[in-house]
């Protein structure tokens, strides 16, 4: 057969000859015919695992090479220095640092998967020429068009080819052999979707590893307003774009400069990672270099001075490539659809650009200003870190973990070179255009959410211009009410606090009144002056034992307004000698009608006020009907002591003026909530530096904050983020979608169920003095496994919201160039693992699509043996050490695949499927059992920790016998007494055996012995029986 397999290469042939008809109709196997590999891929070659070269040289992959090349063969341009400049620039990209790792035995059953997946470029280039312009066209589809697109695009090509040649054949056309056997070979869906999963899991690769030529590139190109080229199917479009493309870098890489006019030639270098020398026309010659090393000097790309856009306003998104796509559904018309945007995955400090851009936009900040407001969010993180050093009370950076992601993203920005700094500011540009309602939007009727997290609002301001909490409170709201249409004697500021046993109450004006002063106008009258009142007491509790002047030492250092001088310990604080409220010519407010202020001795002082009784309750005459609570977010109370009423109170004449309804006071006062002084944002925005926290008690920040914070909405995605960096923040080299950007962060399904104390400052602001424990952490700690894998899912794809209850079974997920394990998996079984620990490794396991690895139902395991000499049970002698070296694990997959539905009706490609994976023990290349790694998560495993400190020898069990376990026989053939399994150090193997022996049943009889050696004296002193197996 390959004899004739030699003789029918590179022959043409006739339809009409008989001969040839029954040639064809042969089942020829492609993966017979194997050519050697151009040198300049060599490193491609010696870069693959065993696994997956077998696979390219022999397997499924060199088949559908095979059968691709010759498919289009007579179609490829021939382009001998573009596939020698490809394969230099491929060997290049392989042997970069960190690109292609190796596996280890701490990869566990994956170790066979990691590294950079080139399969479908090493069956290329072992299939011929043809074949590698395939794998180029592949990449060029993976780098345009979502995984299911792209998948439906190989289809329509295939389909159109077969039938292009069947006419051809029809019309008694010449067509190459090779190509009518092709032609008449099957080649699948799922051979198609494999091969563009190969060809997009290289693409990620690449790219990180040509992060700055490509990023460089991206920044200059989507400026430029070439379109893609128009012809009338989907089938020639594609084509088209591909071989002229193939074409352009031929010519370019004989030394012959070109002026391109379509988009299709930006695309194919962006995907092939080959930078030539532009002359960039945008009002002036501005040329771009390079340097590309694999390209002539004289290889210069001409982008025309029409086809450029003009971006100063940052608002051009990159022109579409638009294809009708027949084989996308089951049924129905072609679907219309667009390609991806160059930059249509990013890292995730990007992505923090993207929702910092988003923000920008939502607090209304210009794009003229969005640099300086960058600046602004770096200095305060900078601030926010001085502040929790220097004051033990003050938030920790911890704590303010929400935010850490968005101030790094800034402090990046503003120390990025020119070429960086044009990337993140195309970055914000996006997120002010489509990552409006990422993290949240502005409240219905709103325009913008409160900039600067209220920060530039002139009451915010004035409260934290003042040192103590209770100050800052005051100041807060007499700014407040200084924009509101009520008067000095219609309103009342009270704030209560429970001190050391003692009451702590003010009263205070919300409005200035007048006072006269000494000083006469001319008409002889007393000059009067705008002034501020308040008076503060100091009530003991009953049965207290609180002391007074502990409690004092700890009020404001603001003098009340009763007699001329008032010290901190005045009878009017102590409430001792006093029954009554003196104050110096009181407001119209706190004034009796028969009170004239001429109260003479032996009483007060004389133009003193004796109105206000001294009670922690209003007076009679004040409860009596004349006020009453506006129910605004500003009067909220501390919730500390509700049933003290501890906190503020803002009060207001219950009937109003008759030209004002009680509607229009809380208009005109919400909108002094609400209002923000913009400040220049080149100037910095101030921040409470002066603030004392060892005094404050928040109830001023948490009376602001209710008056100012977002909508519940916004803390729920800020917590999302901020999971999802956790789970990013050591996988370098992975990318998230951008698609993610468009869509309202909070409404993910993975999010964990939250209640009150998982918003760490939906009641306290930034400068709260105890976050403890309402942290963002709890949400670190209610993610679940599958809440975790949802979350990989959703920021992978950009788009999928799975329940994590349909996730329960899955242990690993692959996407593209990454798979990431459940830490039950990977770790040793005497670690705890939480549901958020997942571990990330670079490769994939050559599956189509994003796949959910889950474990078959009842794993199998092998039966004793019935050999009498292979178990020896011998007795333990307390040596530590591993007697189970020859075992390790392994991943394979049964033929059991379910695509779970994502409610996508009548698509064909799926974009989740779950595949079910075994992971197998073996021992010296003997198999021992498959596993349900899952059982450790639903059994709790009991741990024998480390050595006491008793002073024995350590080595007496107390009469208590115990066997040594030192082969998997012995284990699955136990003594019926105790028994260790001595495989220290051996993670691997002691997963293996809890595994085993909860899948057999045996939790309540296993023990795991920790790092330290335990003290089997005390061990067998006091455990009233040893578990029948303990594993070291």
């Amino acid at each position: 057969m390959s004899v004739g397999v030699g003789k029918i290469t590179g022959s043409a042939v006739s339809a009409t000859n008989e001969n040839t008809i029954a040639l064809v109709n042969l089942n020829l196997d492609f993966s017979l015919i194997k050519c050697e590999a151009p040198q300049e891929f060599a490193a491609v070659g010696r870069a693959l695992s065993s696994r997956r070269r077998s696979n390219a040289e022999d397997g499924s992959s060199h088949k559908a090479a095979r059968k691709l090349g010759a498919l289009f063969e007579q179609l490829i341009p021939s382009t001998p220095k573009l596939l020698k400049a490809y394969g230099s620039r491929a060997s290049d990209i392989i042997e970069s640092p960190g690109i292609n790792p190796k596996g280890t035995p701490a990869d566990g059953p994956f170790e066979g998967f990691v590294g950079t997946d080139c399969t479908s470029m090493w069956a290329a280039a072992t299939s011929g020429p043809a074949s590698l312009g395939i794998h180029l066209l592949a990449c060029m589809l993976a780098r345009a068009w979502d995984a299911k697109e792209a998948t439906s695009i190989w289809v329509e090509l295939v389909r159109e080819r077969q039938r292009e040649i069947e006419k051809a054949v029809a019309e008694n056309q010449i067509v190459a052999t090779t190509t009518l056997i092709a032609a008449r070979q099957d080649i699948s869906r799922s051979e198609l979707g494999n091969w563009d999963a190969s060809a997009r899991s290289w693409l990620r690769r690449a790219d990180q590893a040509k992060m700055m030529e490509h990023n460089q590139f991206l920044l200059i190109v989507k400026n430029v307003n070439l379109q893609f080229g128009a012809t009338k199917t989907t089938y020639h479009r594609v084509l088209s774009a591909w071989t002229v493309a193939m074409a352009c870098l031929e010519k370019l890489l004989e030394g012959l400069p070109q002026q391109i006019s379509d988009r299709a030639v930006l695309l194919a270098l962006s995907a092939w990672h080959l930078y030539p020398d532009l002359v960039v026309f945008s009002g002036q010659a501005v040329p771009v270099k390079f340097k590309d090393p694999l390209l002539p000097k004289q290889a210069i790309m001409t982008l025309g001075l029409e086809s450029f856009h003009n971006s100063s306003l940052g608002m051009v998104d990159t022109p579409r490539w638009s294809l009708s796509l027949s084989h996308l559904r089951y049924y129905g018309d072609p679907v219309q659809v667009e390609s991806n945007a160059d930059m249509s995955r990013v890292n995730f400090l990007q992505l923090h650009l993207v929702a910092l851009g988003g923000i920008l936009a939502n607090w209304g900040i210009s794009r003229a200003d969005m640099f300086h407001a960058v600046s602004w969010m770096k200095t305060f993180w900078k601030y926010l870190d001085e502040i929790s050093a220097h004051f033990s009370t003050g938030p920790s950076l911890d704590q303010l973990s929400w935010l850490r992601g968005l101030a790094e993203a800034a402090t990046y920005m503003r120390g990025a070179s020119s070429i960086e700094l044009k990337l993140c500011m195309s970055l914000l540009d996006f997120g002010r255009r489509r990552a409006r309602n990422f993290l949240t939007k502005p409240a219905l009727g709103d325009e913008h959410i409160l900039p600067f997290f209220g920060l530039c609002n002139s009451a915010i301001m004035a409260g934290l211009s003042e040192e103590i909490d209770v100050d800052a409170g005051i100041r807060y709201l007499r700014e407040i009410a200084k924009t509101s249409p009520i008067k000095e004697c219609k309103s009342l500021i009270c704030f209560i606090q429970e001190l050391d046993g003692f009451v702590y109450y003010e009263y205070a004006t919300a409005r200035p009144h007048e006072r006269k002063t000494e000083k006469r106008l001319p008409d002889g009258t007393f000059k009067p002056e705008l002034v501020h009142a308040r008076w503060i007491g100091l009530l003991k509790i009953d049965k207290s034992n609180g002391n007074l002047e502990t409690a004092a030492s700890k009020l404001s250092t603001t003098s009340c307004d009763c007699e001329s001088s008032c010290a901190i310990l005045c009878t009017c604080r102590s409430g001792a000698t006093i029954k009554t409220l003196y104050w110096n010519d009181p407001p119209i407010l706190f004034q009796q009608d028969e009170c004239h202020a001429t109260i003479t001795k032996p009483g007060p002082p004389a133009s003193v006020c004796q109105c206000l009784e001294l009670r922690t309750e209003w007076p009679s005459h004040v409860s009596s009907g004349i006020y009453e609570e506006l129910k605004l977010e500003l009067c909220t109370r501390s919730r500390i002591d509700e049933s003290a009423m501890t906190g503020f109170s803002f009060y207001v004449m219950e009937k109003p003026d008759r030209f004002l309804t009680k509607r229009a006071y809380v208009t005109a006062m919400e909108h002094a909530v609400k209002t923000c002084v913009k400040p220049e944002v080149v100037e910095e925005v101030k921040t409470p530096m002066g603030l004392k926290w060892e005094l404050s008690q928040y109830h001023a920040s948490t009376m602001m904050v209710g008056s100012h914070k977002p909508s519940d909405d916004w803390f729920r995605s800020l917590g999302a983020l901020f999971v999802a960096a956790h789970i990013y923040r050591n996988v370098s080299g992975t990318s998230v979608s951008l698609k993610l950007a468009s869509r309202p962060l909070h409404k993910a399904h993975w999010i964990p169920v939250q209640d009150a104390t998982d918003y760490p400052i939906a009641d306290h602001n930034l400068y709260s003095a105890s976050w403890d424990p309402r942290s963002y952490s709890n949400f670190l700690c209610k993610m679940r496994r599958e809440n975790t894998f949802a979350c990989i899912a959703m920021f992978e794809s950009g788009e999928l919201n799975i329940l994590p209850s349909e996730l329960q079974s899955v242990v690993a997920l692959c996407s593209d160039n990454s798979i990431f394990v459940a830490g039950v998996l990977l770790n040793d079984p005497s670690i705890p693992v939480q549901g958020i620990d997942v571990r990330h490794i670079v490769g994939n396991i050559g599956h189509a699509g994003m796949t959910m690895m889950i474990s078959p139902d009842k794993p199998r395991v092998r039966p004793r043996s019935d050999n009498y000499n292979i178990v020896q049970h011998a007795m333990y002698d307390f040596k530590r050490e591993d007697n189970f070296k020859g075992t390790s694990l392994h991943l394979s997959f049964t033929e059991w695949k379910l695509a779970l539905s994502t409610g996508a009706i009548g698509v064909i490609d799926q974009e989740v499927h779950f595949l079910e994976s075994v992971v197998s023990l073996w021992d010296r290349g003997q198999w021992v059992a498959d596993l349900d790694v899952l059982g450790m998560e639903r059994n709790q495993v009991h741990r024998i920790e480390g050595a006491c400190d008793c002073g024995g020898s350590g080595n007496d069990l107390a009469g208590k016998e115990l066997i040594s376990l030192d082969s998997w026989e012995e284990l699955l053939d136990p003594p019926g007494s105790p028994g260790i399994l001595r495989a220290h150090g051996n993670w691997a193997a002691r997963l293996g055996v809890v595994c085993l022996l909860i899948q057999k049943k045996q939790i309540e009889n296993l023990s795991i012995m920790a790092d330290k050696t335990p003290c089997w004296s005390c061990l067998g002193k006091y455990s009233r029986t040893l578990s029948e197996f303990i594993i070291d």
